[in-house]
């Protein structure tokens, strides 16, 4: 806190972030293996979506005490993106073929469109396309690390 009482940004951020780690701990305890797939990809955009909604209502709450707030909301605005971004990424791990790749990036599409326009997710829907031996040659990783990141 500064002299005035208020929360910087410095002081918000890493609050932010363990709520983002507490929250990802509690939804792991409660899924169970009996949901679907295609159920457990909804929740887990569901609780992406969550978590970006009670950084926005701290901000909100929060708004005379941190005088940046418009930048912070975009940083949370960005961290959500990355986030779906990443879980589209890891939902479509091993294999990574087109048609669940294609699913996943448009349920995440559908969640963020901005999302859609990003390079990672461009790059991700392209490995899926050329498949895991061309994306091994051309990454140098064989596990196609890094594809779909921005």
């Amino acid at each position: 806190m500064d002299d005035a009482g208020s929360v910087t940004a410095n002081e918000a951020r890493p609050a932010i972030a363990r709520l983002d780690i507490m929250t990802f701990q509690r939804f792991n305890v409660i899924m169970t293996e009996s949901m679907g797939v295609a159920e457990t990809k909804q929740r887990f955009a569901e609780l992406i979506d969550r978590v970006h909604e009670v950084k926005l209502a701290f901000l909100e709450e929060h708004r005379a005490e941190v005088p940046d707030a418009g930048r912070l909301r975009r940083l949370a605005a960005r961290r959500r993106r990355q986030e779906l971004l990443t879980y589209a990424r890891r939902c479509t791990l091993p294999e990574r073929r087109f048609g669940p790749t294609a699913r996943t990036l448009a349920l995440v599409g559908r969640r963020a469109p901005g999302l859609l326009l990003d390079r990672g997710a461009w790059k991700l829907l392209g490995g899926s396309v050329i498949g895991p031996g061309l994306v091994e040659r051309v990454t140098g990783r064989p596990d196609g690390a890094g594809v779909g990141g921005s």
